[in-house]
């Protein structure tokens, strides 16, 4: 699954039990996505939310979000 360091912080909503609370990811923070957001085309709706995994806990963001305030990292990505 495609890794991805935050550059800045990133609200995102995590749920506990049927509660949805709204977090704050920070800066540096690693999350990892279900599939590269390289790959979501742009005819997407760009304020649609994905699941992302961050500090054992699935949180969803919005993908304009992701695509703005993240890097893709790994080693799949050293030659790039």
């Amino acid at each position: 699954m495609p890794r991805y360091i935050l550059k800045t912080a990133t609200v995102g909503v995590a749920r506990e039990g049927s509660e949805e609370l709204a977090i704050t990811i920070p800066a540096g923070s690693l999350i990892v996505s279900g599939q590269p957001i390289e790959e979501i085309t742009e005819e997407a709706d760009q304020s649609q939310m994905v699941e992302v995994h961050w500090n054992g806990e699935i949180v969803s963001v919005f993908l304009l979000d992701l695509k703005a305030r993240s890097e893709r990292v790994g080693l799949a990505d050293k030659g790039r």
